[in-house]
């Protein structure tokens, strides 16, 4: 475990429980009634549902990792970075979703700057990014613009993707921490899933925002593994130009 990613999320967390006092102070001062109830609205047997699927999962995720560690094998999705459950808590979790948080507006840079004809300033900021979050060394052994261009252009949507799961990850954890107090707040759990009672409403909601950062975190690093790996292929000009023979004395 990484003590900045757990402050990461701890803090996130305490933000959340902060953001749910405010919420549950408002209401103690009446400044909102009580809303009335609505039929169909707490989604309870829907979440019994999820809740059977979800165990079945973790079971299914647990037994892989015991499988895996048990024939040397941790590397991977499920197994790799100190197990499925312990990755997001370690110091590469912690990089990688900073390195994604900042995906889509460092990538529009890098692309706008390859348009500008910035390319080489684009690519040492990559170069950068990927050794400062990632730990991956793209040598600089090529001038060649297309390669880096194309790479600027592919990590775009791939950013996007990155950006919006990150984005979820960091706010189911702020999510989870306004439900401990926002919820004391009857208007939260009257007609929220699993209401209308405080116990059904955390443990509807928690269980879906764990479920949400798990999802998240996985396509986290899927996304910076698979970039990562265009940037090599790309970035770092790994077959340059064969070299023009030399004329020959008599021509």
């Amino acid at each position: 475990m990484s003590k900045k990613a757990l402050a990461l999320y701890g803090t996130l967390f305490s933000l959340g429980v902060l953001a749910g006092s405010i919420s549950y102070l408002n209401y103690l001062g009446g400044s909102r009634s009580v809303e009335a109830s609505i039929p169909g609205t707490n989604a309870g047997a829907a979440h019994l549902i999820i809740a059977v699927v979800l165990a079945g999962v973790v079971a299914l995720i647990n037994r892989s990792i015991r499988t895996d560690r048990a024939r040397g094998n941790e590397r991977g999705l499920i197994s790799g970075d100190g197990g499925f459950w312990r990755a997001p808590f370690t110091e590469r979790g912690g990089k990688q979703l900073v390195f994604s948080l900042l995906a889509l507006p460092t990538g529009i840079l890098e692309f706008l700057c390859g348009l500008a004809g910035a390319v080489a300033a684009a690519r040492r900021l990559e170069r950068w990014r990927l050794s400062r979050f990632l730990d991956i060394r793209v040598p600089a052994t090529t001038q060649d613009r297309a390669p880096a261009r194309r790479y600027f252009l592919i990590a775009l949507p791939v950013g996007l993707v990155l950006t919006l799961s990150a984005g979820l990850a960091v706010f189911t954890v702020w999510r989870a921490g306004l439900q401990v107090i926002g919820a004391l707040d009857p208007n939260f759990c009257i007609n929220g899933w699993g209401g209308p009672s405080y116990l059904g409403a955390s443990s509807a909601h928690w269980m879906d925002a764990g479920a949400l950062f798990f999802v998240s975190v996985a396509v986290v690093r899927l996304g910076t593994a698979w970039q990562g790996n265009l940037a090599v292929r790309l970035l770092d000009g790994a077959h340059p130009a064969p070299a023009r023979e030399a004329p020959h004395p008599s021509a």
